[in-house]
């Protein structure tokens, strides 16, 4: 599992960094501010930030606690993937996640054919992360504390969909 230290303190790196922020400047985000001393002892695992910061961190970098604590990756998350993440999430879409009853053979289906359909990689990698988050609610693998805000992501996500579907180049 991905809850330990080292890799949370992986994670709040790399949401520090994504947003250009040096040490001193991620510390000065919260409240009280903490020091570039603690912000390092934070990204290099000797300690966790209390539950609040962490709160925080998921805030600054715009990702699900889930993400920040454990490194699954739910809708909101998208922009935390690697590109190689992306693509091998896009390729193995479907195999490990449905099951063969009826009613997921008729889902992934549609979702081949909408696929084939799309022409943008970048929309497919997307539509796919949505399939699965879409599944993950199916399943009742999404924790109850993260569900409405993963139902809204993807309520806002399938409100652009249509405009970037008529747009692509």
């Amino acid at each position: 599992m991905g809850n330990n230290k080292k890799e949370i303190g992986s994670r709040i790196k790399s949401i520090r960094i994504s947003q250009g922020l040096s040490m001193e400047e991620f510390g000065k985000k919260f409240e009280p501010k903490a020091t570039k001393g603690t912000v390092s002892n934070w990204e290099n695992g000797n300690y966790l930030p209390n539950n609040e910061r962490l709160k925080r961190i998921s805030e600054i970098g715009q990702v699900s606690m889930l993400y920040l604590l454990e490194g699954k990756y739910m809708l909101s998350d998208i922009h935390m993937m690697s590109d190689d993440q992306k693509e091998n999430f896009l390729n193995d879409f479907g195999k490990p996640i449905l099951t063969d009853d009826f009613s997921d053979k008729r889902f992934k289906q549609a979702a081949k054919r909408f696929s084939e359909f799309i022409g943008d990689k970048n929309i497919k990698t997307e539509m796919a992360i949505l399939l699965d988050a879409l599944i993950d609610i199916k399943e009742n693998r999404i924790p109850k504390d993260q569900l409405e805000k993963e139902i809204n992501d993807i309520s806002l996500y399938l409100a652009k969909l249509p405009f970037k579907l008529l747009n692509k180049n």
